[in-house]
């Protein structure tokens, strides 16, 4: 295992970029504003709860380390942004590179296009980590990815109010997609 501090700053941009469009894709896959709510929440929940559940995952660690960060945007180091794997400043620029990714993505993109493009990203994105991060981190961050996915799924139910079924038929198919692309 390596520490937290020794994930670069490509390594930190591919591993958000992963578990952002994981969990856009199901947020996606069924869309309405009260659902869309819950989701997000979720979505936020999920990666802090991922700081606790993986605790000696030096690249989960970094990662929960990298989404305070952008959370609080801090200007000054503080017991939760001091010991981010990269400088401030290149943490402000991942944050940036993923929000201008997702933007672009959404714009070229409809829901079925987004799911492809995670898909083919989370195809290439453990390779890279893998020099790093230890087979046993890559398989809890490929089970933290779709638990992630999951819990999206969950947060809602189908219809204007996400009253109705709690994983709509295309979350279903977005998460059968999920788990045969990360192997778990």
């Amino acid at each position: 295992m390596v520490s937290v501090t020794e994930y670069s700053k490509q390594d930190l941009s591919i591993a958000s970029s992963a578990t952002v469009f994981t969990g856009l894709s199901v947020l996606l896959a069924e869309f309405s504003i009260v659902s869309t709510v819950l989701e997000i929440v979720t979505f936020v929940q999920e990666v802090f709860n991922a700081r606790e559940k993986y605790p000696n995952n030096s690249l989960i660690q970094a990662l929960t380390k990298l989404f305070d960060y952008s959370r609080t945007m801090s200007a000054t180091a503080t017991d939760s942004t001091a010991d981010i794997p990269v400088s401030e400043a290149e943490a402000a620029e991942i944050v940036e590179e993923v929000k201008k990714e997702v933007e672009t993505v959404q714009k070229e993109r409809d829901a079925a296009g987004i799911v492809d493009f995670t898909i083919n990203l989370l195809n290439n994105v453990f390779g890279g980590l893998s020099q790093k991060a230890s087979p046993e981190e890559i398989r809890e961050f490929k089970q933290f990815l779709y638990h992630l996915a999951e819990q999206i799924a969950n947060a809602a139910g189908e219809g204007q109010f996400g009253t109705g079924q709690k994983i709509s038929p295309a979350e279903e198919k977005v998460l059968q997609t999920l788990k045969a692309t990360l192997g778990v």
